[in-house]
């Protein structure tokens, strides 16, 4: 699904404000001190445009820095160790290049994977599969490879993945791919050194959905570790009910090609492939990060998971973050995506995901 931005006030005014909140908090600061300082013949010198102008501006690094303090609050919520300086830099190393290899192949395809090994000599030997998003119809691997450059930074091996688009075929055959790419880590798992029995699935939008249904359904044998889902639809009858303007349009498209049609015309199967129907009583560890101002796919995907999650007695943590909204995380000098790769540390090194207050 497309990276979507939207204001938290009108105009492009909110737009850059939560862009600017999310991405670059310092140069908030340091906007609201220059309209602060500026001479007030400044603003008379332009006339109302003048004043129109500076006000904006002012509005702008306000909502910015309402934006990065709530970041922040977040982290601190969830002891994450995030600083306003880790929405500048992003701690990311665009040195680490990947190798490719081809974990699936048949029917006339290849299915490639970029292999990130850690570097520095640190190894946390935990594996992660990357599955990226798209709306089930578009994307491919590599679309946010600083995040990658980062995990690897950090002592993780990372197989960023292809799978079947559903304008190739349907929604088992890329939950197949992802359970083959499970596969092709862990019989490699000397090689890759790591550790076969602590492999993460990582997903993003549609890669979200995709990723849980195969942590869901795989056998024990493919079964992962963890699971961590970022922005994912849970529920495809209320996705596709809910699906408005041309995101709507172009979710609902995308759900034609997974499925085969409308829920009208079949509706069993779009509860068999949505994960809220799919959680065993012995579900992996899943975490769950949503903006709260998700017009795509709406937080209440990740909230009904959780709260089935942990009905069932599962391993389960949400993050909610707020102002966010669809693809926070693609911004990779945002602090929207350092608490993300924070929370995944975390994660990954938690043998007990901590609840949500109150869930």
């Amino acid at each position: 699904m497309a990276l979507a931005l939207a204001p938290c006030a009108p105009g492009r005014l909110g737009y850059y404000a939560l862009v600017c909140g999310a991405s670059l908090p310092r140069s908030a600061a340091l906007g609201a001190l220059g309209v602060l300082l500026s001479p007030p013949a400044g603003f008379h010198a332009g006339g109302k445009l003048g004043r129109l102008a500076g006000l904006l501006s002012l509005i702008s690094s306000a909502g910015s820095l309402l934006v990065s303090a709530s970041a922040l609050r977040t982290a601190r919520e969830h002891e994450l160790s995030v600083s306003p300086a880790d929405g500048l830099r992003g701690r990311l190393d665009a040195r680490l290049a990947p190798r490719t290899v081809v974990f699936a192949s048949g029917k006339g395809r290849q299915f490639n994977a970029d292999i990130y090994a850690p570097t520095g000599g640190h190894t946390s030997r935990v594996g992660v599969v990357v599955v990226h998003g798209g709306a089930w119809r578009h994307g491919d691997k590599g679309e946010n490879a600083p995040f990658s450059r980062w995990l690897a930074a950090h002592g993780f091996l990372v197989a960023d993945i292809q799978y079947s688009l559903a304008t190739e075929r349907d929604w088992l055959a890329a939950v197949d791919d992802i359970k083959a790419a499970i596969s092709y880590v862990r019989q490699h798992a000397a090689e890759l050194n790591i550790d076969p029995q602590r492999i993460v699935i990582l997903g993003r939008s549609a890669g979200g959905h995709l990723a849980l249904l195969a942590a869901y359904t795989a056998d024990v044998a493919l079964r992962p570790w963890r699971v961590v889902a970022l922005y994912a639809p849970t529920d495809l009858v209320q996705l596709y009910q809910h699906a408005r303007g041309q995101q709507g349009r172009d979710l609902r498209e995308g759900l034609h090609a997974l499925i085969g049609g409308p829920p009208a015309d079949n509706r069993a199967a779009y509860q068999s492939a949505s994960p809220v129907q799919r959680v065993p009583g012995d579900a992996p560890p899943t975490l769950l990060i949503h903006g709260r101002s998700d017009t795509s796919v709406p937080v209440e995907h990740s909230r009904r998971l959780y709260r089935i999650l942990r009905r069932a007695g599962a391993r389960a943590e949400l993050i909610e973050l707020p102002f966010a909204r669809h693809a926070f995380d693609l911004v990779p000098e945002g602090l929207w995506a350092c608490i993300t790769a924070q929370a995944l540390l975390k994660f990954a090194a938690n043998t007990q995901p901590r609840a949500r207050p109150g869930g």
